[in-house]
């Protein structure tokens, strides 16, 4: 597994393989295009909140569930949010979030 600076991330990420590899898709799946695609996403986030938050940010959603859910937990650490709640996307765009209440 990839490591970050942020500690929390790195905690999520061993979560991850704990939680992949007791899933019933995990024989099956394509695991290296779904933790690619997750680590490029994290990579964004990264940069974004860096950056301090300027510009706009679009995440590739489209991901197997459990590094669905880590993606939302990197976001929301970072006060941010996908925007399409009912889809996945290769371009979901990205927003800061002011209150925490608004998570999903």
């Amino acid at each position: 597994m990839k490591k970050y600076e942020d500690k929390r991330i790195n905690e999520f990420l061993n979560d991850l393989e704990s939680t992949i590899k007791l899933d019933e898709e995990y024989s099956y799946r394509d695991i290296e295009y779904d933790l690619n695609t997750l680590y490029e996403n994290i990579d964004k986030i990264v940069a974004y909140v860096k950056n301090d938050y300027k510009g706009d940010l679009y995440l590739n959603s489209n991901v197997w569930n459990p590094c669905y859910d880590t993606l939302v937990k990197v976001l929301r650490i970072n006060n941010l949010k996908l925007i399409g709640c009912d889809k996945v996307t290769e371009k979901e765009q990205v927003v800061f979030i002011k209150n925490r209440d608004m998570e999903r």
